[in-house]
């Protein structure tokens, strides 16, 4: 069983890698091999995910203070973690939440996301001298697990993994609270919410509530400057060419730009190259909507007022209240669904 402080010198090492990333040709190669197993993995996301990663989860001095509130265990377990693969290292803050909680971890990683996952892994075994984090293809029944997979998928975790501590989670989404009022910049930090990962993260914004009457011209405008690129991903624009044919047979109202569509909907969850808005964004209508949607919501962008915003982060503590552009930059101690890992860690024995 590796010493704690091994494992952080460890972690240091590899953030100290991946900060000098623009003149490295093996993350270049990674990169791409990357987006060869899977094309939703583009470069750029999965270099903003890198950067996002080593200053949020691999910095040391962060790492340090966070670990202040938990205890180390001195009778380590083998701890499963089922990793999606929506997200370039979507899995990597179980990952780390293990091993710095005195557990060992045992993946079984998504194929969707095998290249990047492994070489982190790697990384930090051959840097701790031992393969201390494992890599199954198929975890057993009987240790404790944190799974993340689909709504379908939760039941059947539950029920295979029902003997031993478990921490499962399922689908969510993310919205934004708009006022008609916000800057040019807020506005092109809400695309980065939006589009990063082609909207493909339960920290990615599905979800507008706006003012009556909104005029969507500048948030359009926004995403066309920043996100044309999208244009030229052809599993995205698959998506779209066949939501917008659907929209134009049903002579559905929407909005729509190159390569993003805008309808007005009840539903949360909105297909890719789609983003669903109400309008009506009273204090009251917010709250209701936010209320009836709570177990389905990561993130929550926009509130502007500082009073509501504490008011809610109380009231709807499973959510993350965040600023504009911060929804895929979460901290080490962001936990998904606002369950503390460390704290279910620290009840395995």
């Amino acid at each position: 069983m590796p010493k704690l402080d091994k494992i952080i010198d460890s972690i240091g090492v590899l953030k100290e890698y991946i900060d000098n990333i623009e003149n490295n040709d093996l993350i270049d190669k990674l990169l791409l091999k990357a987006q060869l197993n899977n094309p939703w993995f583009s470069v750029s996301n999965s270099r903003y995910q890198l950067a996002s990663v080593a200053n949020e989860y691999l910095d040391t001095t962060k790492l340090i203070e966070f670990l202040g509130k938990y205890k180390y265990s001195e009778n380590a377990q083998v701890v499963g973690i089922i990793a999606a693969g929506n997200l370039p290292l979507v899995c990597l803050h179980d990952v780390l939440c293990v091993l710095l909680s005195g557990h060992q971890p045992m993946v079984k990683l998504s194929s969707q996301d095998m290249v990047l996952t492994s070489f982190f892994i790697d990384f930090i075994n051959n840097e701790l001298g031992e393969n201390w984090i494992l890599k199954a293809d198929r975890l057993r029944s009987d240790i404790a697990v944190i799974a993340t997979g689909s709504n379908a998928s939760m039941s059947i975790f539950k029920k295979y993994f029902n003997k031993m501590p478990a921490l499962i989670r399922g689908s969510r989404t993310s919205l934004a609270v708009m006022t008609g009022y916000e800057t040019e910049s807020e506005l092109a930090l809400l695309c980065d919410d939006m589009f990063i990962h082609f909207g493909l993260g339960c920290r990615n914004i599905t979800y507008l509530i706006v003012p009556n009457n909104y005029d969507f011209l500048a948030l359009l405008q926004s995403a066309e400057s920043k996100y044309s690129a999208m244009f030229q991903h052809t599993k995205y624009m698959n998506n779209y060419d066949y939501r917008k044919t659907i929209m134009l047979l049903n002579s559905e109202q929407h909005y729509c730009t190159d390569f993003v569509l805008l309808q007005q909907s009840e539903q949360l969850f909105s297909p890719i190259s789609c983003l669903h808005y109400q309008m009506g964004n009273s204090d009251d209508a917010v709250k209701k909507f936010i209320y009836s949607h709570q177990h389905e919501l990561q993130c929550v962008v926009g509130l502007n007022t500082s009073l509501m915003l504490e008011e809610y982060k109380i009231e709807f503590n499973e959510i993350s209240f965040v600023a504009f552009g911060s929804t895929q930059r979460p901290s080490i101690g962001d936990f998904a669904d606002g369950v503390n890992t460390m704290q279910f860690l620290d009840l395995i024995k």
